[in-house]
């Protein structure tokens, strides 16, 4: 589970950073991932 816990939290951090070169600002992708955390 620790794994898959690291994994999901890259897959995450690198999606954040493609999706925020083309849309969205850095604050966007902090809350995003605040919101994902709490999930």
């Amino acid at each position: 589970m620790i794994v898959s816990l690291i994994l999901g939290h890259i897959i995450i951090y690198i999606f954040n950073i493609l999706i925020s070169k083309k849309y969205l600002t850095h604050e966007d992708i902090f809350k995003a991932s605040e919101r994902k955390e709490l999930v």
